[in-house]
């Protein structure tokens, strides 16, 4: 005997619903996990505009994935770090990331990350638009102090 009770699917849930629990992912999870269930969660993933990228410790084959798949006008929220082991890891995700399209981002925390490195994402990023920033400085100068003051 067939059943006449629907069985309920996630993909059945409007996309607003998707969006509201993929604020509660992190970011790859939602760009190497979910996109490739399907060609609606695809799609579903290409439309979300809220991620929280934290790639303070990411490997670099996942962050040059995740730079190739969540567009930057969609980075809502952006960690950077240079850990101890890979110094130079924030010029490798500058690089691979185009910060000048990121439209969207209020929220910017850089960690270790050197004078230059600083001066250089704060000439791409629109200023504007950011909310909130946070860094950590491996050494800096009284002109570097005073430039942040003037933000």
């Amino acid at each position: 005997m067939i059943s006449n009770r629907l069985t309920p699917s996630i993909d059945a849930l409007p996309v607003e619903i998707l969006h509201i629990i993929f604020d509660n992912l992190d970011a790859q999870t939602i760009s190497l996990s979910i996109r490739l269930l399907s060609r609606f969660f695809r799609s579903v993933v290409h439309s979300y505009n809220r991620y929280a990228l934290n790639l303070s410790f990411t490997s670099k084959s996942d962050y040059q994935q995740l730079c190739r798949c969540v567009p930057p006008e969609n980075i809502y929220s952006l960690t950077l770090s240079n850990d101890h082991h890979r110094l130079n890891q924030i010029n490798v995700l500058i690089s691979f990331l185009n910060l000048s399209q990121a439209s969207r981002l209020h929220s910017l925390k850089l960690l270790d990350i050197s004078e230059q490195q600083l001066n250089s994402i704060l000439e791409s990023i629109d200023l504007k638009i950011l909310v909130y920033l946070s860094c950590r400085l491996r050494k800096s100068s009284k002109n570097c102090a005073e430039n942040l003051k003037h933000l």
